[in-house]
């Protein structure tokens, strides 16, 4: 016989004697016998690739959490370093190795918090971006990162794409207040009298009735309104 020929007669052997113990052993109904015996190549089949995909998300599932661990000790570490240059050089390579973890999401919001800091606005605007670009929709620091991205772009002069961003900021369950008193700022800015108003009204809508947020925005909602109505919702120009 052949290598292959005596793999056949073993398989045809380990058949048979399958068919034989669920026929005689545990006395299945004679269809289910004959199913196995129909089908066995595709249960066989079957079982390989369960096997292998059941190894495969262990192998996976094991991968991950020794990422995660060695993540979290890289960013433990780079935080340690208290030479501020040398903390950051050691944050861009955990941000750069352990990209899509959440250390190395950390580790990125650390150095755009450095970036802006610094006063390097641009910089800092385009980490934060590319921060919620890589975040879930659901991920509980978006919103504060969002902000974060508002501020950046404010502070590089691009105001209306700031606008924006406090505008998807006050949208967001929790930061009505905190999107709203920013909108209304640079709505107010753009002389928009109208628009800062409802941003105004939205904000204190959002505060307690009492506290120096509600006195304050209690206030200049009734200054806005008196210009409101004196000329139609635009403040006069500037001489």
């Amino acid at each position: 016989m052949t290598g292959d020929g005596t793999f056949q007669i073993r398989k045809g052997d380990y058949r048979a004697r399958l068919i034989t113990f669920l026929d005689d052993e545990l006395q299945l109904h004679p269809k289910a016998v004959a199913w196995v015996r129909d089908n066995i190549r595709y249960i066989e089949i079957g079982i390989v690739a369960f096997v292998v995909g059941l190894l495969a998300w262990t192998g996976w599932d094991y991968y991950h959490q020794s990422r995660m661990v060695k993540s979290a000790n890289a960013l433990t570490a780079a935080r340690a370093i208290e030479e501020p240059e040398a903390r950051m050089e050691e944050m861009k390579k955990v941000a750069r190795k352990f990209a899509g973890t959440a250390s190395g999401t950390w580790a990125a919001l650390e150095l755009a918090h450095d970036a802006f800091d610094r006063g390097e606005f641009g910089t800092a605007a385009a980490s934060y971006q590319k921060i919620l670009d890589d975040m879930d929709a659901d991920y509980p620091a978006r919103m504060p990162v969002l902000y974060r991205l508002a501020l950046s772009l404010e502070n590089s002069g691009k105001t209306d794409a700031a606008l924006k961003r406090y505008q998807e900021l006050a949208r967001a369950k929790g930061f009505a207040y905190l999107g709203n008193l920013a909108a209304g700022r640079l709505l107010e800015a753009k002389k928009d009298v109208a628009a800062a108003l409802e941003a105004y009204k939205s904000a204190l809508a959002a505060v307690p009735e009492q506290g120096e947020e509600h006195d304050f925005l209690t206030v200049k909602v009734a200054e806005l309104e008196r210009v409101a109505s004196g000329n139609g919702g635009k403040t006069p120009a500037a001489d």
